[in-house]
């Protein structure tokens, strides 16, 4: 599959969610679940929020994906993860892990270590640094931001694609895009998306999105960024600052269309 080839079909996909609504359960950080959740809204999506282990496993079947966010990992909220992952494993629901801190604790390698030998995964999404940990190319996250790292994020992202055998995206200044064999670029956005937190929360929330409805990982990770990028882009044309740019964003997802995304898409080969 060639860029201009997977461009077309991640517009497509972006067209088609609205139709089917997907429930997608999150079970992700304090800091930015609200975002998630209004997100997932605004892009035609149904968002389900419980960190409960209780219940997870039960979510996880009824569910068409799993977003797995471990930025503030407590002991209930680890517990539900790692049944939720089992489940979804079991039973083919598709996952996505955002290992948000990667390399930052030994507690938050050995969760990440425990969830990504379930087997669940079909992407793995984070920044340079968290994904250069997972590669083994790198010492990990500065707390939960990348640090600059000697590997180029292209090369990270093929790396840890090969190793885990899945879809992976390093995202960062560009994002890149990884199957193990092909290997693709998304450009655009904003500068203020670096400034607001929970923009990383966002690539994994639209990942899991997509996922739910695309044919294949690969699809759903190229409409996901495309999606954010664009979405940022046109956020920032009303922003005055962080505050109304994360309001501008959310507005601006209630609003693309895949013939946008076609249009306004920057997605290369690397």
């Amino acid at each position: 599959m060639n860029a201009e080839e997977l461009l077309r079909r991640a517009a497509l996909l972006v067209d088609s969610v609205p139709g089917k609504r997907p429930l997608i359960y999150h079970i992700t950080n304090d800091v930015t679940i609200h975002l998630s959740a209004n997100a997932t809204l605004a892009l035609g999506g149904a968002p389900v929020m419980s960190s409960s282990p209780r219940e997870s496993a039960d979510i996880t079947s009824l569910s068409d994906a799993l977003v797995i966010n471990i930025g503030t990992p407590g002991g209930n909220s680890v517990k539900a993860m790692t049944r939720a992952c089992r489940r979804a494993s079991a039973e083919g629901i598709p996952a996505v892990l955002d290992p948000v801190g990667a390399g930052f604790t030994a507690y938050r390698n050995r969760i990440v270590r425990s969830l990504i030998s379930t087997g669940a995964f079909s992407i793995i999404k984070g920044n340079a640094s968290e994904m250069a940990w997972l590669a083994g190319l790198g010492e990990g996250a500065r707390g939960v931001d990348a640090r600059p790292e000697k590997h180029p994020p292209q090369d990270i992202a093929s790396r840890c694609a090969i190793s885990y055998r899945t879809v992976c995206v390093v995202t960062g200044p560009a994002d890149f895009i990884s199957d193990g064999e092909l290997l693709f670029r998304v450009e655009g956005g904003s500068p203020l998306a670096g400034s607001m937190t929970g923009s990383g929360c966002l690539a994994a929330t639209l990942c899991g999105l997509y996922l739910a409805c695309a044919p294949s990982p690969l699809e759903a990770a190229a409409a996901a960024l495309l999606t954010l990028r664009r979405g940022a882009a046109l956020g920032e044309k009303s922003a005055e600052g962080t505050a109304s740019f994360q309001a501008g964003l959310l507005d601006a997802f209630t609003r693309i269309k895949g013939e946008e995304i076609l249009r306004e898409g920057i997605l290369h080969e690397a």
